[in-house]
């Protein structure tokens, strides 16, 4: 009987390693198991995000789509800490065309030419935008701010450059050529300007 009981322990010693040895294996396997499960739930919540995105952007109206496309060009704020983004006025025509009306913060700059030059660029970057991305745009008019001075000493902000573009004459510019020359030597030519508070 004395025999007997060492054997016994020892096997239940054994039996307790083996179980031990097992359950240390498992907690060993276990995040490698996990980690190559991950994967596949991350793609999946990707997916899913990008197909509540598609959603949400199918779900905006013509006029937001117009709308979401200015702001594009029109986000963060100028170097004065105004937000580029003023005012965007859309309105639908009793044809079902939208005129557009924008004004934005324009940049102040070392000088009246290089002012000039930002706003000029701005502008074409927008209409570039409305007019080879909708065909359902009209007319577009972009009206750029800047602080000025009344005679009275008052601070206030007005339009010191307005671009306006219809859609008859967009469709005779070339789109295609390189930016600098359109904003620049292409379109002041084509779209109407006026300068309300003339600086330039």
């Amino acid at each position: 009987m004395n025999e007997e009981k060492p054997k016994s322990l020892i096997s239940s010693k054994l039996s307790a390693k083996w179980i031990i040895l097992v359950i240390i294996l498992g907690l060993m396997l276990l995040p490698s198991f996990l980690s190559k499960r991950t994967p596949s739930n991350k793609e999946s919540v990707q997916s899913n995000a990008t197909q509540t995105s598609n959603n949400q952007a199918q779900e905006l109206t013509e006029e937001e789509q117009v709308k979401a496309l200015i702001q594009k060009s029109l986000k963060g704020k100028n170097n004065m800490g105004y937000p580029y983004e003023d005012k965007i006025e859309i309105i639908q025509d009793p044809n079902g065309k939208y005129v557009v009306d924008i004004k934005y913060n324009a940049d102040d700059n070392l000088s009246k030419g290089l002012m000039q030059t930002d706003i000029q660029m701005k502008i074409s970057e927008i209409l570039t935008a409305l007019f080879t991305q909708r065909e359902d745009v009209q007319k577009a008019t972009v009206a750029a701010l800047f602080p000025l001075q009344d005679k009275y000493g008052n601070p206030f902000r007005g339009d010191i450059y307005i671009a306006e573009l219809n859609a008859e004459e967009a469709k005779k510019i070339n789109w295609n050529i390189d930016p600098a020359t359109l904003a620049l030597n292409i379109l002041p030519k084509v779209y109407k300007i006026s300068y309300p508070y003339k600086i330039f």
